[in-house]
């Protein structure tokens, strides 16, 4: 690794719906995919920019994976959907309006493999997966939205 934090505590593997995840103490690593460099260059942008609700980009693994900080707190599985009322759901809508405040001037470099390299007037790069699995609830709010392996940008109509 190239600086990341030391491991605290066991491995422990979270799984995902298209690949395993796993949770070294206070760091994700996520495997090395298509989309890694698209990640690592968004995720350094939106902690750049000020936004708190995604992990941080920390580092790289000899492997390609890469290393994200740990988000503590509650993301819901399918079946616990239900839990979710008015003020949670409300605030999704507020985390996705800071969001875009901050994605608003990013301007994808080389090696950004989502989409147009590209980002036209009043165009934003989506998460493309806003759901209650990628979002992080704590004290009855959403925090933070994980799982960028979607984000892309949307071609104009």
């Amino acid at each position: 690794m190239q600086g990341s934090p030391e491991p605290t505590s066991e491995p422990e593997v979270l799984a995902g719906r298209v690949a395993e995840f796993v949770k070294i103490g206070d760091t994700v690593r996520r495997p090395a995919t298509d989309s890694s460099a698209s990640v690592q260059q968004f995720l350094t942008h939106l902690g750049h920019a000020g936004f708190a609700g995604a992990p941080r980009f920390l580092d790289t693994e000899p492997d390609g994976s890469i290393v994200l900080s740990w988000l503590e707190a509650w993301v819901p599985a399918g079946t616990e959907c239900w839990r979710l009322g008015r003020s949670e759901l409300a605030s999704v809508g507020e985390l996705l309006g800071s969001y875009r405040d901050c994605v608003a001037g990013f301007a994808p470099g080389t090696g950004f493999e989502e989409g147009p390299q590209a980002v036209g007037a009043g165009q934003v790069v989506c998460h493309g997966d806003i759901a209650p699995r990628n979002t992080v609830f704590a004290d009855g709010r959403a925090t933070a939205f994980i799982d960028w392996s979607g984000i892309f940008v949307p071609t104009p109509m």
